[in-house]
């Protein structure tokens, strides 16, 4: 992203997100806004922002952050940091330089904060996993779909096995028979 319209007055990220798209030009009404932690003491402001911005299926954000829950990745949302004070002009050059404006994918989302997601969108779990609340059960059912497959598909082939070398038995028991039989014993 581009951050071209950065302005040293601006002390606080709010500010700066109304030069950010975050494709809410045409739905004004929602909000990428999932936590603001300005203060007045610190030298820098954080807000974090929702990555529906980024998503195909919700691209525009209605508060309810359905792309992590699509996307079930268990990766939070992009951290917005601006520093408030003002910063010198080597720092300034070493920020242009290693790209690092502001935004960048933070730690991940906590369980509890994804428990308090899946309370607010009605959500429930199938599992309980500690690490992951949302659990790809896509996958997990793909995967116990594809074990059931593969275990009646050898439970057939040994069963056709068994039934071919019983069928080859019987045809082996007939033909000492009838060769009993024509010997006369």
């Amino acid at each position: 992203m581009k951050y071209d319209k950065y302005d040293e007055n601006m002390k606080d990220p709010l500010e700066y997100l109304e030069h950010i798209n975050f494709n809410t030009n045409k739905f004004p009404q929602y909000n990428h806004l999932v936590e603001s932690c300005p203060s007045e003491n610190e030298k820098e402001k954080i807000i974090r922002i929702c990555r529906c911005w980024q998503s195909a299926k919700f691209p525009y954000c209605d508060d309810t952050h359905k792309v992590f829950i699509e996307n079930g990745d268990n990766v939070g949302p992009f951290v917005a940091k601006l520093v408030s004070y003002k910063l010198s002009d080597d720092e300034r050059l070493k920020q242009q330089k290693y790209n690092e404006k502001y935004i960048k994918i933070d730690k991940k989302i906590t369980a509890n904060q994804y428990s308090v997601l899946n309370n607010k969108l009605n959500y429930t779990r199938f599992m309980n996993f500690n690490t992951y609340p949302f659990n790809n059960n896509k996958f997990k059912k793909s995967m116990l779909f594809s074990f059931a497959i593969l275990t009646s598909a050898l439970l057939y082939d040994q069963k056709e096995k068994l039934k071919h070398l019983l069928q080859a038995n019987k045809k082996l028991f007939k033909d000492i028979e009838i060769k009993k039989d024509h010997a006369g014993i």
